[in-house]
């Protein structure tokens, strides 16, 4: 029996959480593995990962946010990071866990307690740091020297964060679900009627966190510039803010009320149907203006046949086949992306090919069975056990 201690920062179900609540219902069905999952709250996390059988702690990881970069903060995230590290040692001890999986980078006191401990340490990047560029030196220096195996869900994050001295790194990409990808699914009417959407015209969506980065505001852009069928077409920001900051869902509404664009845009919050909402739209959209690591959103929307315009940059574009099964537009450009908006809108036959194409570039490529099963390989190969476990 190999025990997995996992360390995770949020208790929400965005992207990396659900990733991480995917790997915890694959590793509760092998009969060799016990997952412990480290969260600094409950949230709405905790109980579903207790119902595919792992068993959850609640405790300080020693987070490293941006604010702890404030000038005069060093010695407070100093004692974070430290409780952290004291933390997750005391989790090792506990539970005799042999390998701990850091869930993200910003885990820097959890990543402190598991090189320190006696586990095996697997450190799982899913961010692409990009400024300061003294604090993305740190993190990669950081990285090799604490992680037994360091593993990025895409190149682009393997290129951005891991150090090329690294002895042992592995790229895993994400994967959807199949009850994600293949339903049933809500009703296409009903989920208009549940949104308060208008009954008939086309529909872009919008999908993830609402921050500083994910792109929403330059959709609202985007949407003003719209000269084709994308004047027509109602426009789903479906996500919120992180808490405490509200601030940028106010920052949206306002740029949604400045542009005159009240009746074309609706925003709805973190929805548990959201693969219904991805059915039931033309098209989606992730036009993160910061290059995404990788972007669950877009596999989960081609998952469902509904194709992706994309911001040409990071993990999108190793997802994302421009002309095949969704469109690339120039990154932080809002002319480029209303282009692409009428283009595709404008192009219904164009659509159905790209989302036929698209749901079956999710199915081979980008499989949760997979996701799982890449995993366990590394765990069986850090622990020790493959062979013995393989030969049985």
């Amino acid at each position: 029996m190999t025990t997995v201690l996992f360390t995770h920062p949020s208790a929400e179900l965005y992207g990396s959480d659900r990733t991480l609540l995917q790997l915890v219902q694959h590793l509760g069905q092998q009969p060799d593995f016990r997952c412990v999952v480290a969260l600094p709250r409950r949230g709405v996390l905790a109980a579903q990962l207790e119902a595919a059988g792992a068993t959850v702690e609640i405790g300080e990881l020693g987070a490293a946010l941006r604010s702890d970069l404030a000038p005069g903060r060093l010695p407070s995230f100093l004692r974070k990071a430290s409780g952290g590290a004291r933390f997750v040692e005391g989790l090792v001890a506990k539970y005799g866990a042999d390998i701990v999986h850091t869930n993200t980078s910003v885990l820097v006191g959890a990543a402190l307690g598991a090189h320190r401990s006696t586990a095996k340490h697997v450190w799982h990047v899913h961010e692409i740091l990009d400024s300061p560029a003294w604090a993305a030196r740190v993190m990669r220096m950081v990285i090799r020297r604490w992680s037994d195996l360091a593993v990025a869900n895409s190149s682009a994050t393997a290129q951005a964060m891991l150090d090329r001295r690294i002895e042992r790194t592995e790229v895993v990409r994400n994967g959807v679900e199949p009850e994600r990808m293949d339903g049933p699914f809500v009703d296409a009417a009903a989920v208009r009627r549940a949104h308060g959407l208008p009954g008939t015209g086309q529909l872009v969506v919008l999908p993830g966190r609402v921050n500083g980065w994910k792109g929403q505001g330059l959709l609202v852009e985007a949407a003003a510039l719209c000269e084709g069928a994308g004047r027509s077409a109602h426009f789903v920001i479906a996500g919120d803010p992180p808490p405490g900051q509200g601030h940028f869902g106010a920052a949206l509404d306002q740029a949604i009320e400045d542009h005159g664009l009240g009746h074309r845009f609706t925003r709805v919050p973190f929805t548990d149907e959201l693969p219904s909402l991805l059915a039931a739209s033309d098209l989606c959209v992730v036009p993160s203006t910061r290059p995404e690591p990788f972007g669950l959103v877009a596999i989960e929307a081609m998952g469902v046949g509904t194709p992706v315009i994309a911001a040409g940059h990071g993990g999108l574009i190793e997802i994302v086949r421009h002309g095949q099964d969704g469109l690339h537009f120039l990154p932080g450009d809002a002319g480029d992306l209303a282009a692409a908006i009428d283009g595709a809108l404008g192009n219904q036959v164009g659509i159905q090919r790209m989302g036929t194409a698209a749901r079956e570039r999710v199915r081979t490529q980008f499989s949760a069975a997979a996701y799982g099963d890449a995993f366990c390989r590394i765990y069986d190969e850090l622990d020790g056990r493959g062979f013995a476990r393989h030969a049985a």
